[in-house]
């Protein structure tokens, strides 16, 4: 199974947003991406996949660096946006 991370503007393209679990615990089946692991499951994501056509998610584990505090307090002010504009949000 692969899985494909692309660059889009939100408001340009109908997406969902997924909001997973912050903190420290790692999950039981960590997503490895270039160096780091990123604290959503492979889990959450083959639930949510489609097995006859692609979609689209925006990830809060995989949008934000979750290690970088800058970026976390620059991204958690759009964080009302993105799930706002997303055709549903999964929590």
């Amino acid at each position: 199974m692969s899985w494909k991370i692309v660059n889009v503007t939100l408001c340009s393209v109908p997406y969902k947003a997924l909001s997973y679990i912050w903190g420290r615990e790692r999950a039981p089946v960590p997503i490895l991406c270039g160096e780091g692991i990123l604290g959503i499951t492979d889990h959450a994501l083959r639930h949510l996949r489609l097995t006859s056509a692609s979609r689209r998610l925006w990830v809060d584990a995989l949008c934000i660096d979750q290690e970088n505090v800058e970026e976390r307090a620059r991204q958690g002010s759009y964080i009302r946006l993105v799930y706002k504009h997303a055709e549903l949000v999964i929590v």
